[in-house]
């Protein structure tokens, strides 16, 4: 309930382990726990400390329960939930499993549940290697820091698993599963093997940090994707298929092939497509930020096949090849309309390498002023092309290669 049990002999408990109060396990020897074990103190949120060079290992069932936490501190110490072992994160403390110095680590070999709702961390100082199973079956696990992966992470319907700080290669032996949600607000993530829960689980968000998901890993039909920073890579040998794609700002990037089969919104600062792999809209697509002037950018050999409606708004613009070049280009299909529908003085730009905008659908100019598509862009309007200026003057500093239809409305320019 209280004080330090130390020392650098190694101590086995075969039977029920009790912490009922603030107390602290320190020293060099090995502690090992056989039966079941409850770090449960009434009142007051109060810790463990472990300490100084000790190596806990949990054979049985550990449950850290009420609002209290286990502090890891000292180089060397080490938490390990051994296989076939179980530890219970049932604590509704935000940081149950926290840093207190050194170089410190927590191993799961055997079953991880956190059961309790609410948002929790494994604090990022923690080096937290999971060769086991960790089921989230309530609230969000936050995994802050590094470590190795062969195991498996399980994500109920309607909890969620975050990756905030560290770098983590889910490899060999790995798989993200279940039905609730991913997000990387910070780590890098680096999926080379099975990663199941971009299709089984409930949306897929990056925030911050890197994803990277590699070849072999997905195909298909996936989730809702939203990016509000960061990165997210899909370098997918085979092509994969997104109901709807958010992006306030952050990139998109990879060498697949990505296809949005409904809504794609741009709602944010500087968002990106980047890389080679082919991007495909069918459904409805906005461009526009509220309160302030951005672009939309495609960099790095992207190519944007609009196979709906696309609509540049408010005073947006796309922007191609900022800031390192390549050979971009925007594919209106036939059957599909892009409204240029911005305020902006050329909603098409270029800021360096190449570009192509090839229009076999329809092209709407629809805001009154003079906006350009830059002259430095290939414009061509093929056979199947209509080129409507409603309002305004449509101005292109470059000779227009025309196959199609051009229409300007009374009063409007080209």
């Amino acid at each position: 309930s209280s004080g330090t049990l130390g020392g650098t002999g190694a101590v086995t408990v075969t039977g029920a382990f009790n912490v009922t109060g603030a107390a602290t396990l320190s020293g060099t020897g090995t502690f090992t726990t056989q039966g079941v074990s409850l770090v449960s103190m009434a009142g007051v949120t109060n810790q463990l400390l472990v300490s100084g060079g000790k190596q806990w290992i949990n054979q049985n069932v550990l449950t850290l329960g009420s609002d209290d936490f286990i502090t890891l501190s000292s180089n060397g110490t080490t938490l390990t939930n051994a296989v076939g072992a179980t530890f219970n994160v049932s604590s509704t403390f935000g940081t149950p499993l926290n840093f207190g110095g050194g170089t410190v680590t927590l191993n799961n070999a055997g079953t991880l549940n956190q059961t309790a709702a609410g948002a929790h961390t494994i604090s990022g100082g923690i080096i937290f290697n999971n060769t086991g199973t960790v089921n989230i079956d309530a609230g969000t696990l936050t995994i802050g820091g590094s470590g190795t992966d062969s195991g498996i992470y399980t994500v109920a319907e309607g909890s969620a698993i975050n990756f905030s700080g560290g770098t983590r290669n889910l490899n060999a032996g790995t798989n993200v599963t279940g039905l609730g949600s991913l997000s990387v607000s910070g780590a890098t993530v680096n999926a080379n093997n099975l990663f199941d829960i971009a299709a089984t689980g409930s949306g897929l968000t990056v925030s911050g940090g890197t994803l990277n998901i590699g070849a072999n890993v997905i195909s298909g039909q996936l989730v809702a994707v939203t990016i509000s920073g960061g990165t997210l890579n899909l370098n997918t040998a085979n092509p994969v298929t997104l109901p709807s794609l958010t992006m306030s700002s952050g990139t998109l990037g990879g060498t697949g092939a990505v296809t949005v089969t409904g809504a794609f919104n741009v709602t944010g600062f500087n968002a990106t497509l980047a890389g080679t792999g082919n991007f495909t809209t069918q459904g409805t697509s906005t461009i526009n930020v509220a309160n302030t002037t951005t672009s939309f950018i495609l960099v790095g050999g992207r190519t944007w096949n609009n196979e709906g409606v696309l609509t540049i708004g408010g005073d947006e613009r796309i922007l191609f090849g900022f800031t390192t070049g390549g050979s971009n280009a925007l594919i209106n299909a036939v059957g599909a309309t892009l409204n240029m529908s911005s305020t902006a003085a050329e909603p098409i730009g270029l800021f360096t390498g190449t570009a192509t905008l090839n229009n076999f659908g329809t092209l709407n100019q629809t805001v009154t002023g003079t906006h350009a598509i830059s002259g430095s862009i290939g414009f061509i309007n093929q056979a199947t092309g209509t080129v409507n200026v409603n309002a305004g003057t449509l101005s292109y500093a470059n000779s227009l290669t025309n196959q199609g239809t051009l229409s300007v409305a009374p009063g409007a320019r080209m």
